[in-house]
């Protein structure tokens, strides 16, 4: 029966999915493990948001767990960073930009770290 379902569903253009421990909320959904919404510290960071913002709960805990994860990082990274924030036009993606410290002239994988995760590592080349 659940294969017929899948295949039926499948045929409709949708996908059956399981949701335990998976984020499914605010119009996002992900595979990853949700976590963070029971880790006392961002369970009172959120708590006291939603205070400040007259009780009102639009259950963005998603997109606020992102927010204070870009904000946390990008305070680690030694020089300006210009823009820390949503990436226009993409839904739950965010963009960090940085100022690249003087560099003599070479090529230089960039990369963000945080807690034992590691973006891809692109390369920028510096010339002079």
């Amino acid at each position: 029966m659940k294969k017929l379902i899948q295949k039926t569903l499948g045929l409709a253009g949708y996908a059956l999915f399981n949701t335990r421990k998976q984020y499914g909320r605010d119009g996002l959904f992900t595979v990853h493990s949700d976590h963070f919404r029971y880790d006392p510290a961002f369970k009172a960071a959120y708590a006291q948001g939603i205070r400040a913002g007259g009780s009102f709960d639009p259950e963005w805990e998603w997109r606020v767990h992102v927010a204070l994860w870009v904000a946390s990082n990008a305070l680690r990274i030694p020089g300006p960073v210009p823009f820390a924030g949503l990436s226009p036009g993409f839904v739950g993606l965010y963009q960090v930009n940085i100022q690249i410290p003087d560099l003599p002239a070479g090529t230089y994988p960039v990369k963000i770290t945080a807690g034992s995760a590691v973006s891809n590592a692109p390369t920028i080349s510096v010339t002079r």
